[in-house]
């Protein structure tokens, strides 16, 4: 699969870009169209893209005035490790002697910078890339047979846990794959946005659609936490058997999903072996998870709504949001036996307490009122 985002405020030359895509035979939905160099910045952050058609005459923030050269701030920001660095940048001006100033700049890159006003080698060179990219995928070796293991980390974690767990697997072992998702560092009230939430979500099933691809007839176990269970559970409910593959595990910790995240469905369409929600009992961060974020809940705390042998093993322990991490025989203990035999290690019974147990119904009674206040707030602001 390749992926085009295209930095241009005019459309005439933006349509030109597409419709090279679209004649190479890219899909509508590979292609991002974004005109300001602040959004620019927000979606390689969060996705990898394939090539980057880059003008350097653009507004700094929508509605802006356009810069003859804030493009390069783009270049810039990858040159600081800022941005995921995509595999191509085909550099567009309409000023000559900005192209002379930049071209250097583009070459150290091993991009190029090409000149609109007189030529159309910048289309040339799109479809190029793209058809080259497309040779490139084609001989791609596919792997079939293995036993893939995914790790999804959370927003606030640099995924030192996807390191460990890895490390407790056998060493040398050619049967195992280990692939890590990872995205850069985004606050938690930034992911009370719906749109955020959806750009991360878009580029983890992009690049899952990919692993699948590569690795046909193979196994794939699961782990996730926090907002990466979100990310994974998601993506799951949206497929079906036909586009599956063949799923052993799914292993969640610290969930942020709701406690009514329809499992039950998911692993019937999927005939996913076997899921397991490893809950801290005194994890804090899903109590504001619950409260302030729309979409989002805290089944990593309560445990899923369920029938246990039909969807869902809820094993509860003691510990915060990241209490697999505080324990050193943990991966051991509870999550290799599930990647050896899918077998389920029992947590030992703890009560949670009625203290605990009032205080996950005050906040989710609580949510209730606290949006219904915003909606009836915005209602009336908007009546005048």
């Amino acid at each position: 699969m390749i992926l085009i985002l295209i930095v241009e405020d005019n459309d005439d030359k933006a349509d030109m870009a597409l419709s090279v895509a679209l004649e190479c035979g890219i899909d509508k939905n590979q292609v991002k169209r974004v005109i300001s160099v602040s959004d620019a910045l927000e979606e390689m952050m969060l996705i990898q893209y394939d090539i980057v058609v880059l003008d350097m005459n653009l507004p700094i923030r929508n509605k802006g005035k356009s810069k003859p050269d804030s493009g390069i701030t783009i270049l810039n920001e990858i040159e600081n490790d800022n941005l995921q660095v995509p595999k191509s940048i085909i550099g567009v001006t309409a000023y000559n002697e900005l192209k002379d100033q930049y071209s250097a700049k583009f070459k150290s890159f091993d991009f190029n910078l090409y000149s609109s006003a007189s030529s159309d080698d910048w289309e040339l060179a799109l479809e190029g890339k793209i058809n080259w990219l497309k040779r490139s995928n084609k001989s791609s070796k596919r792997t079939s047979g293995k036993k893939v293991i995914i790790t999804v980390h959370g927003i606030s974690t640099a995924g030192k846990w996807q390191d460990k767990l890895e490390d407790s697997l056998p060493n040398n072992d050619p049967d195992i794959v280990c692939r890590k998702f990872e995205y850069f560092h985004i606050s938690a009230l930034k992911l009370m946005s719906n749109k955020q939430k959806d750009k991360i979500y878009q580029s983890f099933s992009m690049e899952l659609d990919a692993l699948f691809l590569a690795f046909p007839d193979s196994d794939f176990y699961f782990f996730s936490h926090s907002f990466g269970t979100y990310l994974l559970g998601n993506k799951l409910r949206t497929m079906s058997l036909e586009n599956s593959p063949r799923i052993r595990s799914v292993v969640l910790a610290g969930s942020v999903l709701k406690r009514n995240f329809p499992w039950c469905e998911v692993k019937r369409n999927l005939n996913i072996g076997l899921i397991v929600n490893d809950c801290g009992i005194k994890d804090k961060a899903l109590l504001f998870s619950e409260l302030f974020t729309p979409k989002l809940g805290m089944a990593g705390r309560t445990g899923f709504y369920t029938f246990e042998s039909e969807s869902v093993i809820n094993r509860f322990h003691i510990g915060g949001h990241s209490f697999f991490e505080e324990s050193p025989t943990f991966y051991n203990t509870y999550w290799l036996p599930i990647l050896d035999e899918l077998t389920v290690v029992k947590a030992p019974k703890i009560n949670k307490g009625i203290f605990s147990e009032l205080k996950e119904n005050l906040f989710n009674n609580i949510k209730f009122y606290f949006w219904g206040g915003i909606l009836a707030l915005a209602s009336s602001i908007f009546a005048f």
